[in-house]
């Protein structure tokens, strides 16, 4: 698979469970690319391939310039069952898309940044605007992601 679709899949990934949950699932950073929506942090871990090692390289490994293979399955306390689930998921749904369909449904998401400048972030609360849900309730989730993405930023630093 290329990199650049396993990014992009982690995003919608991580959107479905901000969606269904009021929580994304990897604590990454959202951004508006050129090429579509994707985690800024993953993204730029995948484009680095090999020169870089970390918790994905247990799982991901480079195979040749653009492309990655599936190096090993996650351990049953790494990801909750909701999580191994919706990856699976997101994965039926996309994996084997085409690119022209892939393209048409990331274009369809009200994040899809059309102007093909630098990457900007995304907010989460765009998405769960787009998706129906009330500002308060908006508000809540954006405050409880914002709290767990200034944990994980300390813990990581």
């Amino acid at each position: 698979m290329r990199r650049e679709r396993l990014a992009t899949l982690l995003y919608l990934a991580d959107r479905r469970a901000l969606i269904e949950t009021g929580y994304p699932t990897t604590g990454d950073d959202w951004i508006a690319g050129s090429n579509g929506p994707t985690l800024r942090n993953i993204a730029e871990l995948l484009a680095a391939g090999e020169r870089c090692r970390s918790a994905w390289s247990e799982h991901v490994v480079a195979c040749g310039s653009n492309e990655v293979i599936h190096a090993g399955k996650a351990q049953d306390h790494e990801l909750s069952i909701y999580d191994c689930d919706l990856l699976d998921d997101i994965l039926n749904e996309f994996g084997s898309m085409g690119e022209p369909q892939f393209t048409a449904h990331l274009e369809c998401l009200p994040e899809y940044d059309r102007s093909n400048h630098e990457s900007r972030p995304i907010d989460i609360r765009e998405v769960l605007l787009a998706n129906g849900f009330s500002p308060d309730h908006i508000n809540d989730i954006a405050k409880q992601a914002d709290a767990l993405h200034d944990i994980a930023t300390l813990s990581a630093g």
